[in-house]
This record gives structure tokens, C-alpha cells and sequence, in this order.
């Protein structure tokens, strides 16, 4: 959603925009050569290198380079197409927009040979980023932080920035002013104070904190977005709470296919809702190698467990600050009991 957006803004501006905030601070120049490339769904070893292509190909084609729709044909390995992608582009202006660049390592967290296969792939497609003339601005987005290679080290990671953290779903002020009518008539039917409202989707839907001031509570856009669909068919009953963004498998992949090989017991979910888990700055940025993640960090990066607050707020070393980590929300808990059961019924 954040990278259609910037497609948007960067191709015509904030005509769509009329009313909202970046309506008033947007000031980039129109870009007609905005790449976007989304990787969800690519999880094949067998057949990632053929999908990238593809895909790359689409994306530059879109961006104004229609040229590049007849390469797959004409390309059958990766660093042939990155060649003629290049040329295709050069000494043009590029926006490059990556959005699940890790759903084929995710996918593969059961199977180190296919995740080191796909990781190969990643780290060309970094290096071709990396390679690129005239990119006036890049953005990657993803659930984790994997450890590729240097490939990836003219990024600037802003994931813990409190600056960049509303970026990531809706506020409550969000919410507040660009949904009220919304807000209101589910009041009404669910015959609630628009307060008891906000608690309920907060208990659902709300309680992400990415940042490292643990500053900036967010809603998931899209089961915001789902939840106040149903009012859409002009019902009268009242919108039901539940999950609703199941389709968004990225976050559920990785714990589901880790959990393939790794034991969570029923008692350790109780415990961890009873009591967190602490971990530090450096444990929830540092890079993941497949050989060395573990359950908590992984619990972190995909949403089910999420930042309550910093232990100590005066601590500003990454090395020793340190954050309480709870379960994020009622879907989130809902999700990972429906994992374990079916787990268990699988045997």
C-alpha cells in the first residue's frame, strides 16, 4: 500500500490526494520512470530466476520502457536481463520501488538449501540496484532483516526512525479525522460510545510499535480497511471484529513454515502472554542468517509479537537498550492458535 502510494505521488503528483496531509508537504519533482516491483508470491527455487525476470521486465515496461516487455523471451538467466534492463534504462531518472523483497526467504525458513538459493538471487538483485545510474530515490520494503551482503549496504535502514514509523499503518489521530463517519455509524450499529469502538478495534487491530522511543501505536491499514468495508453494503447490522487480513500471507509464512521445524508448545504461548519477552535493539535490527533465527526475534519481525515500551528510556546504546515485547494484538494471537492447531492436527 505505502509503495502504490508513492507510485502515485511520484507519477502525478497529489491530485489523488486532495484533503490529506501530504497534500502540503509532497514537493517532488514528477517522475514517469517509477519502478515497482512487488516479490510476494515468488518462492520457487526452481522457478524464482524466470519470475524475477518476468517481473522486472513488467515493472520497467510500466515504468516507460516498453522495450523491456520482450526481454523474458530473449533472456533466460538473470544477469543477462540486469544487462539489458541497464541499457534500456540509462540516463534515464529512475524511482525504484521494492515492495516484499524477502517473501522467497521467507517461504523457505523450513528449507536451507531453497533459502540459500533464493538468497543467491536476492544478493543480484541488490547488486543491480546498487549499479544503477541516476536513481533519485529507492525504497524496499519487507517483513525482516536477512543477512545478504554488502550488496545491500548503500540502504539506509529506517525501520526503528519514530520519524518514519507513522508511515506503517494509521494513528489514532488518523483514524480519528479521515475516518469519522465511518467511526460513527459503526458506533451507532454496534450501539457503542465511539470510544468503546476505538478500544475494540485497538484490541484487534491496533498495538503495532516498530520505533525505537516505542512512541507511535499504529492500526493495520488493511483490516481497518476491511473492517469498515462492511459498512459499505449499508447494513444494519452491526460490522464484525475477526480476521481480516488473512490473504496477507507474508506475515504468517515465515512463523508457519519456521515452525515446521521448530516445537512451540501450547504452555510457552501461555507463558509468553503472561509474562513478554525482553529483547534488545541489537537483537531486533541485527541481520538474520537462516542459521541463527530464533523464535522471539521472528515473533517481532512478523507482527505476532510487537515493542510495549523501552525498559529504560534514558539507555540510548542499541547494545543495552532493551524493550518489552507482548503479543500485538487479539488477531495476532488468534492467527498463531490457529497455526499450532493445525500443526498439531497435522501431527
Amino acid at each position: 500500500m505505502l509503495l502504490t502510494q508513492l507510485k502515485e505521488l511520484f507519477t502525478h503528483g497529489t491530485e489523488s490526494f486532495t484533503g490529506l496531509a501530504v497534500q502540503g508537504i509532497w514537493h517532488e519533482p514528477l517522475n514517469p520512470h517509477v519502478i515497482l516491483v512487488d516479490l510476494r508470491g515468488l518462492c520457487d527455487p526452481a522457478t524464482l530466476e524466470h519470475d524475477l525476470i518476468e517481473r522486472l521486465c513488467d515493472a520497467l515496461s510500466a515504468a516507460g520502457f516498453p522495450e523491456a516487455r520482450a526481454l523474458p523471451h530473449k533472456c533466460a538467466q538473470l544477469n543477462q536481463a540486469y544487462s539489458e534492463l541497464s541499457a534500456l534504462s540509462r540516463g534515464a531518472h529512475l524511482v525504484v520501488l521494492i515492495d516484499d523483497w524477502d517473501f522467497p526467504l521467507w517461504a523457505n525458513l523450513h528449507d536451507e538449501a531453497a533459502f540459500a538459493a533464493n538468497a543467491q538471487h536476492l544478493k543480484g538483485l541488490f547488486a543491480w540496484l546498487r549499479g544503477l545510474e541516476k536513481v533519485d530515490f529507492i525504497m524496499i520494503t519487507g517483513i525482516g532483516r536477512f543477512k545478504l551482503s554488502s550488496n545491500s549496504d548503500f540502504l539506509q535502514d529506517i525501520s526503528m526512525d519514530p520519524v518514519f514509523a507513522p508511515l506503517l499503518g494509521y494513528t489514532r489521530g488518523e483514524l480519528q479525522s479521515y475516518f469519522a463517519a465511518y467511526l460513527a455509524h459503526a458506533a451507532a450499529l454496534s450501539h457503542s460510545s465511539e470510544a468503546e469502538l476505538l478500544r475494540r478495534l485497538e484490541q484487534w487491530y491496533g498495538g503495532f510499535c516498530f520505533d525505537r522511543k516505542a512512541a507511535v501505536q499504529l492500526f493495520q491499514p488493511r483490516a481497518i480497511n476491511a473492517f469498515l468495508a462492511q459498512l459499505n453494503d449499508k447494513r444494519s447490522t452491526p460490522p464484525q471484529f475477526g480476521c481480516l487480513w488473512p490473504e496477507r500471507v507474508n506475515t504468517t509464512l515465515g512463523l508457519q513454515a519456521y515452525l515446521k521445524g521448530h516445537q512451540l508448545s501450547w504452555k510457552q504461548c501461555s507463558d509468553l502472554k503472561a509474562q513478554g519477552v525482553t529483547l534488545t535493539q541489537v537483537q531486533l535490527t541485527a541481520p538474520l542468517a537462516f542459521e541463527s533465527i530464533s523464535l522471539m526475534r521472528l515473533m517481532v519481525q512478523t507482527g505476532f509479537l510487537t515493542i510495549k515500551d523501552v525498559v529504560d528510556p534514558k539507555e540510548q546504546s542499541r547494545f543495552k537498550r532493551c524493550f518489552h515485547c507482548n503479543f500485538t494484538n487479539a488477531v495476532a494471537e488468534e492467527l498463531l492458535a490457529c497455526m499450532m492447531s493445525e500443526r498439531d492436527r497435522l501431527g
